[in-house]
């Protein structure tokens, strides 16, 4: 089956697809015209065990859900050193104070989740906690990688990227988007902001 989101942005990409497969309609060709898109649709693949593979360039993707689904030991292999609670980043501080106080504090609160011998399940960065997570804050990037390394999965709010132009900046964690931020703090048994 074709879907047609061309000149869509994220999340309206995912939404159509993921409707689709919620149908029972495993393989599916989605014709989108940025990289962000295709990205948000292989996590969605990803997320539901199914084999995705892209293809394309120049603003003119196809990205192929192949119908064959992923074992499912392999789907949670990278969870196992993980607990089941997820933290939402929203700002670069922590607190109403003193804003360079606040991302001292906030830059702590990563490392120390970074030396838990458990990792949080998921890391959600929007507006901007975006810029934590840019290449020119290194020391957060390798804490954000110990992280990821135990498996933590680490979503990053590709319109706050776009809009604080940092996507080419991304210096830790994976692009992504409203619905699939969302829909993975469904899956924590709790979210706890920062």
């Amino acid at each position: 089956m074709l879907i047609d989101a061309m000149g869509k942005e994220c999340p309206l990409p995912v939404i159509m697809a993921k409707k689709q497969l919620d149908m029972g309609n495993r393989s599916l060709v989605v014709k989108v015209d940025n990289e962000i898109a295709v990205q948000n649709l292989k996590k969605l693949g990803e997320s539901m065990g199914i084999l995705v593979e892209a293809k394309g360039e120049n603003k003119e993707y196809e990205v192929y859900f192949k119908g064959e689904e992923n074992s499912e030991k392999e789907k949670n292999a990278d969870l196992k050193n993980t607990t089941e609670t997820g933290f939402f980043i929203g700002k670069e501080h922590i607190g109403d104070g003193d804003k360079e106080f606040g991302m001292n504090l906030m830059k702590m609160a990563i490392y120390t989740l970074s030396e838990d011998e458990r990792a949080p399940k998921y890391i959600f960065f929007m507006n901007g906690g975006v810029k934590l997570v840019s290449k020119d804050e290194q020391q957060v990037c390798e804490n954000i990688e110990k992280m990821e390394q135990k498996g933590t999965k680490v979503l990053v709010c590709g319109a706050c990227l776009n809009y604080y132009g940092m996507t080419e900046n991304l210096g830790a964690g994976e692009i992504s988007n409203m619905y699939a931020i969302l829909s993975a703090m469904e899956e924590c048994e709790k979210v706890v902001t920062l």
